[in-house]
């Protein structure tokens, strides 16, 4: 492959190559990634400014300020998201996602993720269910799938939890855990069911157990080496297992792994595995403290089959109002041949709010540890593969295609519109670059302007957009002098000023 993929790469301003629209995604696919592949990149990349997606597969290319910027701090910018739920709720915990690079099932969608709703925290509710994008943020039911993949196993004690996700030979697998408190004594399985397009799913089967001395928490399989390979935590003896098997249905005896690195009052509670490209195991897991609560996201990798695990520190901060009780289980992939990206789902309990989300955000790798990635770096690195405005399910009939993220510059369809009537706590324009809006023809809402002399103290309203300007989910932008925080609601909010203004310039996003 190039040094180009199909989801992230450098941004291009100078080129306008026209690519042909076809009816098959998977061709469409094909001609992006070839066209990639053909790239000359010092004769196509000119910006001198441009951050090189090089320097993310070579850290040693990183300059000094570059590598202090990054990991000086645990902030992360998240995308909440609308998670769709068989019961409407849109709660929801357990987020296991993947990305398949030549897409899958009927629309090939390239991403899947397996969860479960956690609707008013009633476990009652916890069946895992299947969603599918094209872009990793957007979600939906796919067409013609159960909702949920199966219901709850027993009695109003029973519940289903923990689903991870593989693609492997064709087909999906999900394995997931079934807790029986209906029985003395209590009993625990993992399950599996499979499917040759996502639509259509086997019956679950009991892959292991019924087991009455450990409890099964938080499965996750790779395939790796001619094996499939799963991870769970024994929440009873708080310790890591591993178990192989060679069809995914037969497992081995439960080996304990060690592990180096977790802080001492810390303690394994939801984990995802996968493989990176450089050939190590990596692991994101939730944990938990000696009360039993404060959940925090950690990064981990493995060099020996995950036999053993290194593992460091929290890596992002409780900072917003859907993570404000506890970070929990998240999952992780790397971006199309760099080791050194990654796209990370996570799900979290808010308050005041009491429920449970799912939200989106992206990390680095820098000397074998993870830092969040800031919009300040994104906007250099950035989906560059299909923007479908519209997909028609089952015809996969495209009513729009870019390449390369700036292929198009889209014309304006409607005028800029000027905010300065929608300033409040003191913030005002400044003058020559006033406070404006407008929504171009793929319907993105564009931002601009500087304000100043507001009040400045984290979490301030300084404006609020107008209904059908107002994004699809709450978004955090680094912004000179300050985070500018675009809440769904409309209200756009400060964090961190640092300097005399704050700019608008460059905030981009999708409308409801």
């Amino acid at each position: 492959m190039a040094n180009y993929t199909s989801r992230l790469a450098l941004y291009m301003p100078n080129r306008n190559d026209d690519i042909e629209v076809d009816t098959s995604l998977s061709e469409n696919f094909t001609k992006i990634d070839d066209m990639y592949d053909t790239l000359d990149t010092e004769n196509d990349v000119r910006d001198a400014d441009i951050l090189n997606l090089e320097k993310f597969k070579d850290n040693s290319k990183i300059t000094e300020t570059e590598m202090q910027r990054i990991t000086n701090t645990n902030r992360h910018y998240p995308v909440v998201l609308d998670t769709p739920t068989y019961d409407g709720s849109g709660e929801v915990v357990h987020p296991d996602a993947i990305y398949i690079h030549d897409g899958f099932g009927p629309e090939l969608w390239r991403y899947w993720m397996v969860m479960t709703p956690l609707t008013g925290r009633d476990d009652q509710t916890e069946q895992p269910s299947i969603l599918v994008s094209h872009d990793g943020v957007n979600w939906d039911v796919p067409s013609g799938a159960p909702e949920p993949l199966i219901a709850s196993p027993g009695t109003n004690v029973d519940h289903n939890s923990d689903p991870c996700i593989l693609h492997h030979n064709g087909q999906l697998w999900i394995w997931y855990r079934e807790t029986m408190k209906s029985v003395t004594p209590r009993e625990e399985r993992i399950r599996l069911m499979t499917s040759t397009d996502g639509i259509t799913w086997t019956a679950p089967q009991t892959v292991i157990g019924p087991d009455t001395t450990n409890a099964l928490v938080s499965p996750t399989v790779v395939y790796r080496n001619g094996q499939f390979m799963m991870w769970l935590v024994n929440d009873y003896a708080g310790t890591l297992e591993k178990t192989t098997s060679t069809d995914g249905l037969s497992w081995s005896s439960f080996q304990s792994t060690t592990t180096t690195g977790m802080p001492s009052d810390r303690y394994y509670w939801h984990i995802h595995v996968s493989e990176n490209p450089d050939g190590r195991l990596e692991m994101i897991y939730s944990s938990y403290n000696d009360g039993g609560t404060e959940g925090k996201i950690h990064y981990g990798y493995s060099l020996d089959d995950g036999d053993s695990w290194t593992t460091f520190p929290p890596f992002v901060d409780m900072l917003y109002p859907h993570e404000a009780q506890r970070l929990y289980r998240a999952s992780m992939q790397t971006v199309d041949g760099n080791p050194n990206l990654y796209e990370i789902w996570y799900s979290s309990l808010g308050s005041p709010s009491n429920v449970y989300r799912v939200a989106y955000m992206n990390a680095i790798r820098i000397n074998n540890r993870l830092y969040p990635l800031s919009p300040s770096d994104k906007k250099h690195i950035f989906n560059a593969g299909l923007s479908v405005t519209s997909v028609t399910a089952g015809s996969a009939a495209f009513q729009e295609l870019s390449v390369g993220g700036k292929k198009f510059e889209p014309p304006v369809i409607d005028p800029w519109k000027y905010l300065a009537s929608n300033l409040v706590n003191g913030w005002e324009e400044i003058g020559a670059m006033p406070l404006a809006y407008y929504k171009n023809s793929s319907q993105e809402v564009h931002l601009r302007g500087r304000v100043q002399n507001g009040t400045s103290t984290d979490g301030t309203v300084m404006f609020t957009l107008p209904s059908g300007y107002i994004p699809i989910a709450s978004m955090i932008y680094r912004q000179r002098h300050a985070d500018v925080y675009v809440e769904s609601t409309g209200d756009v909010k400060i964090y961190n000023m640092s300097g005399s203004y704050v700019s608008m310039d460059g905030i981009v996003f999708r409308p409801t």
